[in-house]
């Protein structure tokens, strides 16, 4: 029987002894603790809001209305908690996948530059939003291990950075001819 009661609160954890032998010592559960502990809220707000305030609905109504609003609030730091941990990793990943994505950028810039295969664009805001973008799409894939995920996402960044300088209009590539519009547009606006 004692068995029995402990249950409500305890939960049985074994543990090797040493000498072999399993052993089963009891562990308090906070998850039994804490519904325990619900429970008996609800159990003398009821008791407290049936005897004691004049109107027990409209007492429970505006309990119901502040415990929904609690909760609310509740899961919306939990939430935002949750996401700052899950964002320190994803930066992270995004500095690191960015500088990598530079270098490798910088790299093709000097040997495409040397034997005059094609012209490396290496300047304005068209060429930063492609690598921000790129370096945001990796971010999660940052890791200790190196698998043929890794691999094709590093061909797909070659291949984008290579479009991205193909010769398609004016003899330039997209990201010249991006940053050609909008130094269009910027001169458009009067300051």
């Amino acid at each position: 029987m004692g068995d029995q009661i402990k249950k409500i609160l305890y939960n049985k954890q074994f543990t090797d002894s040493g000498t072999g032998e399993t052993i089963a010592t009891w562990k308090i559960s906070p998850w039994k603790v804490f519904f325990l502990l619900i429970a008996v809220a609800i159990v003398l707000t009821s008791i407290y809001a049936y005897f004691f305030t004049e109107d027990p609905a409209d007492f429970m109504g505006n309990l119901l209305f502040y415990a929904i609003v609690l909760l609310v609030i509740i899961a919306f730091i939990w939430i935002t908690a949750n996401t700052a941990l899950n964002a320190k990793k994803r930066i992270q990943g995004f500095l690191i996948a960015f500088i990598l994505i530079l270098v490798v950028y910088w790299a093709m810039h000097v040997v495409f530059g040397y034997f005059n295969i094609i012209e490396i664009h290496m300047e304005g805001l068209a060429l930063w939003l492609v690598i921000s973008v790129l370096a945001f799409m990796g971010a999660k894939r940052i890791d200790n291990s190196l698998d043929r995920n890794d691999v094709g996402f590093g061909l797909l960044v070659f291949i984008v950075l290579i479009g991205a300088n193909l010769p398609i209009a004016n003899g330039h590539g997209f990201l010249w001819n991006v940053d050609n519009l909008i130094g269009n547009i910027w001169g458009l606006i009067p300051w």
